[in-house]
């Protein structure tokens, strides 16, 4: 098949391929995601951890995870959090909220969200309550499956000042 092409034309086609591959994962790169992670070490984001769960299921004093969200995009003045059963209730049904990133940030810390508290920490906003069936009073509900193997992922949208979405991620919180 490669009877016709001399060692010199093999060797530059090698080379080329290997430009082309760097050149193609450096602007990937370059264009970079905003890296989330957990803070909280009982956290790992593949089982939600004891007790943070809905305390109707046992949960005592669940909250989300502390966040760090790094390597955000230039122009980010707030993010959307989004948390999401992936297998009930849709998008957002855990609760959405909008954080204040200050200005030219690279990076934020986002604290801890309890549930069914009104009070949230400073720099954040509800967007929109979860659509807990019971009506709870507050803003975010916990894993509250009954351990049906469901996961919980949060959303975290990086906006500019005119509400337009710069990139998108999320961050598994784990199976419930």
């Amino acid at each position: 098949m490669f009877s016709n092409v001399t060692n010199k034309q093999f060797y530059f086609f090698i080379f080329l391929f290997s430009v082309a591959t760097i050149l193609f994962q450096s602007s990937a790169f370059a264009a970079g995601d905003h890296k989330i992670s957990l803070m909280d070490p009982i956290w790992d984001g593949k089982k939600i951890p004891s007790g943070m769960q809905c305390s109707r299921q046992g949960g005592k004093n669940p909250h989300t995870p502390k966040l760090k969200v790094t390597n955000l995009p230039k122009g980010t003045s707030y993010l959307r959090m989004v948390i999401t059963d992936e297998s009930y209730g849709g998008e957002g049904f855990h609760g959405i909220f909008k954080i204040e990133v200050p200005t030219g940030a690279s990076e934020i810390v986002i604290p801890r969200i309890y549930e069914q508290t009104e009070q949230l920490p400073a720099s954040i906003e509800l967007e929109k309550g979860n659509g807990s069936p019971d009506g709870g009073k507050g803003h975010y509900l916990p894993p509250c499956s009954g351990n049906g193997n469901h996961n919980y992922f949060a959303e975290i949208l990086p906006y500019n000042d005119s509400d337009e979405k710069l990139k998108e991620n999320y961050i598994d919180f784990g199976r419930y």
